[in-house]
This record gives C-alpha cells, sequence and structure tokens, in this order.
C-alpha cells in the first residue's frame, strides 16, 4: 500500500527514491495534534486512537527551512527532522531559494530521506 500525504490537495506519494520525507502526527502532543487536524481539515474531535489506525503522513512540502533541526552523524548524509514546534501549513515552492536558505534550484526536500518523525 502507497501512503500518501493527507495535507488537502496534495498529490505525494511516500514511494522509493521520493525526495520528500514524510512525517506522522504528534498523536503525544495534544496542543500540536490540534493545530495539525486544523491543517489537514480533518475533525478535531477525531480520537487519537482512530488517528493511530489511520497513520497518516504529511510531506515536506508542508514544512519551512525553519521547521528542521540538522543532525549530522560521524558519516553522511545529513538527516533533517521536524522540531517539535512544527505544524504543516501551505509553503510557496520557492519560498526556501527566496529567502537565501537553499541554493537557487535545489530544495530541502532534496536533502531529507524518508524520516518518519
Amino acid at each position: 500500500m502507497v501512503r500518501a500525504c493527507k495535507f488537502p490537495n496534495c498529490n505525494n506519494k511516500m514511494k522509493r527514491h521520493t525526495p520528500c520525507s514524510f512525517h506522522r502526527l504528534p498523536l503525544n502532543d495534544k496542543q500540536r495534534l490540534k493545530l495539525w487536524l486544523a491543517a489537514l481539515q480533518i475533525d478535531p474531535d477525531t480520537s487519537v486512537k482512530q488517528l493511530r489506525v489511520a497513520d497518516y503522513r504529511v510531506c515536506s512540502e508542508h514544512f519551512e527551512r525553519e521547521d528542521y533541526v540538522q543532525r549530522v552523524g560521524p558519516e553522511p548524509p545529513k538527516q533533517f527532522f521536524l522540531k517539535p514546534t512544527a505544524v504543516p501549513r501551505v509553503v510557496k515552492p520557492d519560498a526556501e531559494a527566496e529567502v537565501g536558505l537553499l541554493t537557487p534550484g535545489s530544495s530541502i526536500n532534496s536533502y531529507c530521506i524518508v524520516t518518519i518523525s
């Protein structure tokens, strides 16, 4: 079964060699979960049990560079993980390049591995 991003109108799918990373909902943080549910247009009264069974994912296209922390290990590749304060939102495709965070033609997604957080 191929998982799809739960963000409204997003068609990204979790496949092998996908340039996006996919993140689970923060089921253990009730305040942040409510913000995620609002962003995903999911009923905020949905039980955690139902959400756990559905196992929704949100792709990295709905987060900005500032939403990630980079962990560098002894060997490449560098890995990016969501900060505990990150909430998905609509992000302009070239937003990172516009603010000078990345070089033209690159994207945070080209550096992400499929990370489940």
